[in-house]
């Protein structure tokens, strides 16, 4: 008997890197249980804000992607009747949010029969206070009219935990079904430690996000307003939003001397632990992450984190000393620790890296699988 056949339907894959998490999220899942089912993906053909297509791929069939199976369609043209022929095969149909035409298609064919399969539709963080509220009335508008239209019943939800669970709820309905899995970290690659000369006094600190207010770019940028030593804080991020990384650039030219800032370009999913093994700390002040993979790819590659307290991740930072996870209301902590790191001499620099790459190693993955596994047995 094959395996089980899994139909995935987003917006954007490899080798697409610019829209991060998503991305990263249906990679590691396919990494992860590609040899226990048969994972087939229906995207679009071209990364997010590109006008060509990526190079070498072949339409109307499936391309070998790592572990999964992808389908390339131009943007717009996931229509209904392709949705049908890619799912002929699909025991359980998973869709990566619900804000554009894919889904619309997939609801509305699901709603008058036509999809006999379980569809569960990946909340991907859309529904928490920070990304909703971005043009909240437009999508509370766009929620009521798929409420009403009956095109929410008879599917589930697929939440990363409790709270975004009640997130979803809040908007859909308190009866809304939704099944508790956990984004995949990243299979680390062996041999990727480095071991770095950091001088007493000086820091090199990087960035890897888009260049956008949920990421809290230019909060970043005014926490080195005070610090003292040689700085350097590298930002890794597409620019999509110009008025907001213009912003960005007005502020990095108020900095003082001797701490430099610099707007880098988006940085290639694959290679994000490469790029971070040059580094010594990982700042993200964010409103809100999903799950975070650049954190946790930060701590694998030993660069210590310096985040908000507004991820998934604070609870591990604090009971492992590796970094450290602050409130978004004391800007002055967050300079405060940057200060203490650049003042930090090498090995006691080192000894706190080493703890961030240890937890990163040991870090369970066997409930986040099993919860994976609920939803692709619904069938």
């Amino acid at each position: 008997m094959g395996k089980k056949v899994i139909l995935i339907i987003m917006g954007r894959y490899l080798p697409g890197y610019k829209d991060g998490g998503p991305v990263r999220s249906i990679k590691n899942l396919t990494d992860r249980l590609g040899d226990e089912y048969s994972f087939r993906i229906l995207t679009t053909d071209r990364d997010h804000g590109d006008k060509e297509p990526y190079e070498g791929i072949r339409y109307e069939q499936w391309n070998q992607v790592g572990k999964a199976q992808v389908r390339y369609e131009k943007p717009g043209k996931i229509s209904r009747k392709v949705i049908l022929d890619c799912a002929r095969e699909a025991a359980v149909i998973y869709v990566c949010g619900c804000f554009n035409d894919y889904a619309r298609n997939v609801l509305a064919l699901k709603r008058c029969g036509k999809l006999k399969q379980p569809v569960t539709i990946a909340a991907m963080g859309l529904f928490a206070p920070g990304a909703f509220s971005i043009h909240s009335m437009r999508k509370r508008l766009y929620m009521n009219v798929l409420k009403r239209g009956g095109l929410l019943k008879r599917i589930s939800w697929s939440a990363t935990n409790e709270t975004e669970a009640g997130q979803i709820r809040s908007i859909v309905g308190e009866y809304a079904i939704c099944f508790i899995a956990e984004d995949l970290p990243r299979v680390l690659p062996s041999g990727k430690n480095k071991d770095r000369k950091k001088e007493t006094g000086e820091c090199r600190i990087a960035s890897v996000a888009r260049i956008s207010p949920e990421k809290n770019i230019t909060y970043a940028i005014d926490v080195l307003q005070n610090l003292r030593g040689k700085v350097v804080l590298d930002l890794y991020g597409s620019t999509g939003n110009k008025k907001y990384a213009e912003e960005c650039r007005k502020r990095i030219r108020k900095l003082p001397q001797g701490i430099t800032c610099n707007l880098m370009g988006p940085c290639d999913s694959e290679k994000v632990i490469d790029v971070l093994l040059d580094y010594d700390v990982f700042l993200l002040p964010t409103l809100g992450e999903n799950y975070g993979h650049a954190i946790y790819e930060a701590m694998a590659a030993g660069c210590v984190p310096v985040i908000s307290d507004r991820t998934r991740w604070t609870s591990a930072i604090e009971a492992n000393n590796a970094g450290a996870a602050i409130s978004l209301d004391q800007p002055e902590e967050f300079t405060k620790v940057l200060q203490k790191y650049v003042a930090m001499d090498y090995q006691r620099f080192a000894l706190l890296a080493a703890r961030c790459v240890q937890y990163a190693l040991k870090m369970p993955v066997d409930t986040a699988l099993d919860q994976y596994r609920r939803i692709f047995e619904q069938a």
